[in-house]
């Protein structure tokens, strides 16, 4: 009998029975009432997410609010673009200055008025905190720093049927509200519509200049690439071709390279090929007559199975191509000063994955990686389930979890992992080192 269940599971995604169990969800979430309903109305999204907000600037007004009182910091966003018309599409509440976890009950306050106008745009919520009150020694100020991400966390699980995001940005103890800006720009956009339930710090760095003519359209508000030099390599298909195509039509110049020819394809590199860092050196100043200004490491494999049945060959080509093949690509270029590194790392790599232990340490390595360079500025993405070619093969009961088990109920695609990319490639998110940047609609795994 269990082995009619996947027959059974595929049925149930045919159309028609699909949209007569949404009928009737439907139904009982509008006229039922008791503990059933309520539960059908708290899974709704898994069954018919809602549409996220994918368009140029914010989806309706800016609302400011400042923990403690005082004047707001214009270097973080100017306060010309608040909006007084009482339902902001996006709401910035900036709690640097808080020192005790007394203070929470403000956020809820002024986050609670406004839920209900986020939820009704698809709008965002972003959660300004300062990154050194966790490591102060001030216990009283560590914990409101740790509670805020703890709001921020279960703002964006409870806004996230409605299409709506909450994320939290910390700012490091030297630096001001400028080096947050761009980032902050950027979580406010519709470029950001995949980020939900991410925390991630904005240190102490010189960012390019933003206009603020810019504001609120336009990516040049937040990640300009205009005339940068980018090397994206497994850019044949998926994520690597979204983004190379991202960055190309913002106005890079963008070098692809994969492991076999293709649309779209520049050169062809086998990553763990013995002469590939030459290769990719060679193609570089032959395409660039100089140095590389970003570098996107999307070339990946996975070679799933459990320890117990898990080859050597497995183990050893999944860390070869996933975390040793990046950092031999990247010491044979010549990279610029301020060159920025992104790695595409995984969900897997921050909460782990049954059978995938050789991909789940591969990624996670990266994200090491990026922890402790020094001499350029790396970073990695961490995408949860984002539909694709590879994902679409997957079982369909194994497809329908990790597509709609998040925040947002849906899967995200490699456009809004490339706009992830490009905000991090980009000089004006300068002030972002180091850090791990997850682009999964709020993955209910992992911190």
């Amino acid at each position: 009998m269990w082995r009619l269940w996947p027959r059974l599971i595929e049925q149930a995604a045919a159309p028609s029975v699909r949209n007569a169990a949404l009928s009737f969800v439907h139904f009982v979430v509008v006229h039922g009432r008791g503990r059933y309903a309520t539960m059908l109305k708290s899974l709704r999204h898994v069954f018919a997410p809602t549409a996220l907000y994918r368009g140029e600037g914010v989806c309706g007004g800016v609302a400011l609010h400042r923990v403690g009182g005082g004047a707001w910091d214009e270097r973080l966003l100017p306060s010309s673009v608040a909006s007084d018309d009482g339902a902001p599409g996006a709401l910035v509440v900036d709690g640097r200055r808080a020192r005790s976890p007394a203070a929470l009950r403000e956020v809820f306050d002024v986050v609670r008025g406004a839920a209900r106008a986020l939820a009704k745009t698809g709008g965002r919520l972003v959660l300004v905190g300062d990154a050194r009150r966790a490591r102060s020694g001030d216990c009283e100020a560590a914990m409101f720093a740790e509670g805020l991400e703890g709001f921020a966390r279960s703002a964006a699980k409870e806004l996230g049927p409605s299409g709506a995001t909450a994320t939290y940005l910390r700012v490091a103890r030297d630096a001001d509200g400028a080096a947050a800006s761009p980032s902050l720009r950027f979580l406010l956009s519709g470029r950001s519509a995949y980020v939900s339930g991410a925390s991630f710090e904005a240190g102490a760095a010189a960012v390019a200049a933003v206009a603020d003519e810019a504001w609120p359209t336009g990516d040049d508000a937040h990640s300009p690439v205009r005339g940068l030099r980018v090397v994206v390599t497994g850019g044949a298909a998926g994520i690597g071709a979204a983004t190379a195509a991202r960055l190309s039509d913002a106005g890079a110049d963008v070098l692809v390279v994969d492991r076999a020819p293709g649309p779209g394809v520049d050169g062809v590199v086998d990553v763990v090929a013995a002469d590939a860092p030459a290769r990719l050196r060679d193609m570089a100043d032959a395409r660039f007559g100089g140095p590389v200004d970003a570098v996107v490491h999307n070339a990946g494999v996975t070679r799933d199975r459990t320890l117990f049945r898990m080859g050597d060959d497995e183990w050893d080509a999944c860390l070869d191509v996933n975390a040793l093949a990046p950092r031999r690509l990247t010491a044979a270029l010549d990279l610029a000063e301020d060159a920025s590194v992104v790695l595409l790392g995984s969900t897997s790599g921050v909460a782990g994955n049954a059978g995938q232990a050789n991909y789940a340490a591969a990624k996670s390595a990266l994200f090491g990686w990026a922890a402790a360079a020094a001499t350029y500025r790396v970073n990695a993405v961490a995408p949860g389930f984002i539909a694709s070619a590879m994902t679409a093969k997957m079982p369909f009961a194994n497809r329908f979890v990790g597509a709609r088990f998040n925040n947002l109920g849906r899967p995200g695609t490699p456009e809004d992992v490339a706009n992830v990319i490009a905000h991090l490639a980009s000089p004006a998110s300068g002030a972002i080192r180091g850090q791990v940047l997850r682009c999964c609609g709020g993955f209910l795994q992992g911190r």
